[in-house]
């Protein structure tokens, strides 16, 4: 395992928290644990958008998951999602990009932010990262 990158997660009515992802991660709604970075915000899908280190940033993927439960805003006359969850970088739309240190990503009202190179950890991490302000690594192979 080599290095990783570190994330600053700011959602909406928590503390930040910094993440540290060294290796495949899916992010999304509910629980965080082995390879998940779980968010509490209803505008995120349960698999929102995919996070892998690269040898010059943190590239991120889009998922497609319609599986939140969308606004009245987004429905058709049917109640069928118009459109997939979406994520942005400076108001626009997110399908597959990698971000440089300092960019931010928007998905629901949560941001993402890239931090900086991490080093890898001396012992397997834990799988699952704390709310509070520093987490264990995550996404480690």
């Amino acid at each position: 395992m080599g290095e990783g990158w570190l994330i600053e997660v700011s959602e909406p009515g928590a503390d930040r928290r910094l993440v540290q992802v060294h290796g495949p991660v899916v992010v999304g709604r509910g629980p965080s644990g082995d390879g998940r970075l779980g968010l509490d915000d209803d505008g995120v899908a349960e698999r929102h958008l995919e996070l892998l280190p690269v040898g010059d940033g943190l590239r991120v993927r889009l998922l497609g998951t319609t599986s939140a439960p969308p606004s009245p805003s987004t429905l058709n006359s049917n109640s069928t999602p118009l459109e997939p969850m979406l994520a942005t970088i400076g108001g626009s739309v997110l399908l597959d990009a990698t971000l440089a240190v300092g960019a931010t990503v928007l998905l629901g009202q949560t941001q993402l932010r890239l931090c900086g190179r991490v080093a890898a950890p001396a012992t397997a991490p834990a799988a699952t990262p704390s709310r509070t302000s520093s987490s264990p690594p995550i996404g480690a192979q």
